[in-house]
């Protein structure tokens, strides 16, 4: 019956069927770390960090700040932001809670913030500004105010700086990737 019209040959020799699914393996893997790169270096950046200004991150945490997030849906007040700034010849990226949005009136007295004339409620994780710092200021438009969680020794001129355009916010962080006993998810 070998040779006959209605038999089922092989596509491919053995030889070449090694090499095909060898191919498709490769193509695979490829294509996993593409999709991977993707995610974790361009929708998603890596932040190492080295001196945390937010109770929820410690030096060497590793997080992983959303890109996107920033043009989709914005920043809400409290939220965890990687901030790029210049510190001498070097650019660094700090952790920093969302204060203020562009446009919004800030209150600093007797150690408490107020967003317009409500007083923002901060005691779970951060700390007071010493109580004889008073200032106000209006956010200028196309910049937020982020300020660390440890403020007691901050100035007037400290939390001024912290007022950062949002070309120079990169994300909103997402989740706390290292070390593998702090991994943790934010929404």
């Amino acid at each position: 019956m070998s040779g006959g019209k209605g038999a089922v040959r092989p596509r491919s020799g053995q030889r070449n069927s090694f090499a095909f699914r060898l191919a498709d393996w490769l193509t695979a893997a490829v294509i996993c770390v593409l999709a991977a790169a993707l995610l974790l270096f361009v929708i998603y950046t890596p932040v190492s960090i080295t001196s945390s200004g937010v109770s929820d991150f410690y030096p060497g945490d590793i997080v992983f700040a959303s890109r996107l997030g920033k043009h989709l849906w914005g920043f809400a007040r409290g939220d965890d932001a990687v901030v790029r700034s210049e510190e001498g010849t070097r650019t660094v990226r700090h952790v920093r809670r969302v204060i203020a949005l562009s446009g919004e009136k800030v209150t600093v007295s007797g150690g408490s913030v107020y967003i317009g004339n409500s007083l923002l409620d901060e005691s779970a994780y951060a700390d007071s500004f010493d109580p004889a710092l008073s200032m106000s200021f209006t956010v200028p438009e196309g910049s937020m105010l982020l300020l660390p969680d440890q403020r007691a020794g901050m100035t007037e001129r400290d939390v001024t700086s912290c007022i950062s355009p949002l070309s120079d916010i990169v994300g909103e962080v997402r989740f706390t990737a290292f070390p593998p006993s702090r991994l943790r998810f934010y929404s």
